[in-house]
């Protein structure tokens, strides 16, 4: 189990790194099209499957309608998701992940709930160890959204949610 985990988190670090790359090659003018393919919402199950390959269970829910989000919000959202289910494969003890996505109609929540397990708290966020965090506050800072995070009150379970607000619909 412990291999698979390193295995997730290894093929996690290196999708990073080449969003890293094509994020470097668009800030520099170079936008082929591998520059510009980011990984979004229609992805989530490619993601889940490298995270059930490391020995978590993995489920889904949709909450309203599922619309097209922009670009950028798209990739964001995916990110949130995929550093939570990072983080869950690091540090967390349970067997299972739950993924909410929520469409409201003014904005967009993602949930990624881990069950602890024999978790062994309490959690401290330190600055470097925990970069994850860091950069899911950035990146929801970025849109304007909102973000929680930590052991919910059962004390079995970890969640990270971060709520992204979407333009109002014009009548």
């Amino acid at each position: 189990r412990a291999y698979s985990s390193l295995s997730a988190v290894e093929s996690s670090s290196r999708a990073a790194m080449a969003d890293l790359r094509r994020l470097l090659a668009i800030l520099h003018g170079d936008e082929t099209e591998t520059a510009r393919r980011q990984p979004g919402l229609n992805n989530l199950d490619e993601l889940f499957d490298g995270v059930r390959a490391a020995g978590l269970k993995v489920t889904l829910t949709v909450h309203g309608p599922p619309r097209e989000l922009p670009g950028s919000l798209d990739v964001a959202v995916y990110r949130v998701a995929q550093e939570a289910l990072t983080n869950a494969l690091r540090h967390g003890r349970g067997e299972s992940v739950g993924v909410e996505l929520e469409y409201r109609e003014t904005e967009v929540v993602v949930t990624v709930t881990n069950q602890l397990g024999e978790w062994h708290g309490p959690f401290e966020e330190r600055s470097s160890p925990h970069r994850g965090l860091a950069g899911i506050r950035q990146r929801v800072a970025l849109f304007g959204g909102r973000i929680t995070y930590g052991v919910q009150p059962d004390g079995r379970s970890w969640q990270v949610r971060a709520g992204f607000p979407l333009e109002r619909p014009r009548p």
